[in-house]
Parts: structure tokens; sequence; C-alpha cells
């Protein structure tokens, strides 16, 4: 993500870069002890093994593939994974397409309505779940903080507001957010 995107929901949650998040295992491998992050144990399988076992070293991670090993399954994610996969090929992938890009001209026409500038393509065929919009006069961030109050999950970046719409999306929330945008 780039350092100039804030996202919303992620901002809250802490992760994306935001407080609460610690840094990744491999962003501090080469890093003096001083400098390294707090952060859980490696994999067993993700670093050199060590000269002396009981001994004071920092593990050195190893510098291929092999660095990203976990030491456990995430059973609860794959769990969760699952379940989604599920549910979208029980809505059917063709129906979600038709519903999520079925709202995105809603959405579109709405912003222009209000005097906001679409930026995301608006052609035959280049159209997508998000859609980028950006006021004239306001600031993107003093909207998102708005509509953060407001409820909406929107995120903005380089200036301007990104909508994104999926399959549990309806009419309704597009209206809610075209009510809550000045």
């Amino acid at each position: 993500m780039s350092p100039r995107c804030r996202s919303i929901s992620c901002r809250r949650a802490g992760i994306n870069g935001w407080p609460g998040r610690s840094a990744p295992a491999s962003s501090t491998a080469g890093s003096p002890p001083s400098t390294r992050s707090p952060r859980r144990p490696p994999g067993p399988g993700s670093v050199i093994p060590l000269a002396d076992p009981g001994g004071t070293a920092i593990p050195e991670f190893h510098r291929d593939g092999r660095r990203f090993e976990e030491a456990l399954q995430n059973h609860a994610g794959l769990w969760g994974l699952n379940a989604s996969a599920e549910t979208l090929l029980a809505a059917g992938l063709p129906q979600i397409e038709a519903h999520v890009l079925g709202l995105s001209p809603r959405l579109a026409e709405g912003v222009r309505r209000k005097g906001y500038r679409l930026v995301s393509p608006d052609g035959p065929g280049e159209r997508s779940g998000i859609t980028a919009f950006r006021h004239p006069g306001l600031p993107s961030t003093a909207i998102a903080a708005r509509l953060e109050q407001a409820g909406v999950d929107i995120t903005e970046c380089n200036g301007n507001l990104r909508a994104r719409s999926h399959f549990y999306n309806t009419d309704g929330d597009i209206d809610w957010l075209l009510a809550e945008l000045p």
C-alpha cells in the first residue's frame, strides 16, 4: 500500500502499517540486534540452526523462501477461507460479478450528481467494484473522516475517495453512502 494511502477501516483495526501492527518477521532480518522490533518467534524451519542453541545468539533467517515458513498451520484461517470460498461459489461467481458491476454505475452517477469528479475508468469493460472519486474543493481526508463517523467504510488514497462494493452490498448501501457525502 502506498504511504500516501490511508484506509479508515484498517487504521481503526491497527493493520496496514498503522499502530497496533508489529513489523513482519522478515523486515528486520538484516538489522543489528539493537534495532530489531519485538516479534513472535519464527517458525522452526525459517531460521538457520544456531551453533549455540542454549546461548543468547539471535537466529539468522534463511535467505530463501524458508524464511517465511510458519511454526503451525493456521487452522482457523483455513476454515474461514474454506467457508468464504463455499459462500462465493454457492452465490455464483457470474451472479456476483453482475451484481457488483450493477452497483458501480449507480455509485458513479450518484457522485457525479453531487458534483464529484469520477477518477475511475468508466468505459465499457473498464468498470470494477472500486469507484474512485474526488470533490473539486473539499479535501478527501475531511470527507473520509466524516464518512467514518457516519459508519461508512471508505478509503482515502492520494486525494481520492475509494468506495468498494461487493455482493453483500445493496442499492440501499449505495444510497446511504451518497446521502452521507457533503
